[in-house]
């Protein structure tokens, strides 16, 4: 049975709504942005955020994330931020781009 992950608007409906109005403020900008739940890499993968980092690269039409370890910043060069922990606006995740 696949592991189920409190997370949604059903779970925070407060949280969403403000969200919401946010996004309904900037509509423009919003087109850039999606929501997403950390809690699966968090709980089944045992990644750290504040300590780890997912690197993600495009295989065909699939997208593959690795986390490392943040060492200093050797392994972030470079990559452009796509995915930022609000709390602390760090950078969660990265794209390793293509040369």
């Amino acid at each position: 049975m696949a592991e189920e992950h409190k997370c949604g608007p059903e779970t925070d409906p407060d949280f969403f709504n403000e969200l919401k109005a946010v996004f309904d403020k900037y509509p423009d900008t919003a087109q850039k942005y999606s929501i997403r739940c950390i809690a699966f890499e968090k709980d089944r993968m045992g990644v750290d955020f504040e300590k780890q980092i997912g690197i993600s690269r495009i295989e065909g039409h699939q997208i593959i994330t690795e986390f490392q370890d943040i060492d200093g910043g050797a392994t972030q060069a470079g990559f452009p931020c796509l995915e930022w922990d609000w709390a602390n606006l760090n950078c969660i995740k990265r794209h390793h781009m293509e040369t």
